[in-house]
């Protein structure tokens, strides 16, 4: 299953994690490991593509770690966010995609004042809304979010799409990892933020 693809690539096995880097670049030399060893990720003076193997198991025990860093330096949110966006396509991401918002609400929780008081600190997160379900009736667009919310708009605000065949209608995809809707027999693109400013 892949979790990323292009310059680096990152998939599973049944027991490994593979990390592959196109240009051969392991950082090797920016390891206090380093010291004593030859650098191998150059041959003839050319880039190689090179990779490695990970244990599941180790890997599972670094991304609890590094997920609890990037919870401590504020940026968390962020990351989720942006690998939603980015890799939302990939297999390795569909979890993600699933319970990412799960996970940001959760977040927003723990920046709650432990007083009790129900108010948001300024370190709260802003929680995207994504879409996750779609249904076109003669009258409406009604939208199910990955965070339970369900959101509708009358139909006659979307002259394209009101105007489409109902079989066009039924052939709609997300973009953006759910932030928004687009039926391209239609040529209509809905946009998730747009559909509640309405409300």
């Amino acid at each position: 299953m892949a979790y990323t693809r292009g310059e680096v690539y990152i998939f599973a096995t049944e027991r490994h994690f593979h990390l592959w880097a196109a240009n051969g670049a392991d950082g090797w030399e920016e390891s206090v490991w380093a010291s004593g060893y030859p650098a191998t990720d150059v041959v003839d003076g050319a880039d190689r593509p090179s990779g490695v193997a990970i244990p599941a198991d180790v890997l599972d025990d670094f991304v609890v770690m590094r997920f609890a860093e990037l919870y401590s330096d504020g940026t968390v949110s962020s990351k989720i966010e942006r690998s939603m966006q980015r890799y939302a396509g990939n297999g390795g991401c569909g979890a993600l995609v699933e319970h990412g918002h799960t996970l940001l609400a959760a977040i927003a929780m723990a920046a709650v004042r432990q007083d009790g008081s129900a108010q948001l600190s300024s370190s709260a997160v802003k929680i995207t809304p994504l879409a996750k379900a779609v249904t076109v009736s003669d009258e409406a667009i009604h939208v199910r979010l990955a965070d339970g919310r369900e959101v509708s708009a009358p139909l006659v605000w979307f002259a394209r799409l009101r105007d489409a065949s109902p079989a066009a209608r039924l052939r709609w995809r997300l973009i953006g990892g759910g932030v928004g809707i687009r039926w391209d027999d239609a040529d209509e693109d809905i946009s998730v933020a747009g559909l509640l400013a309405t409300h």
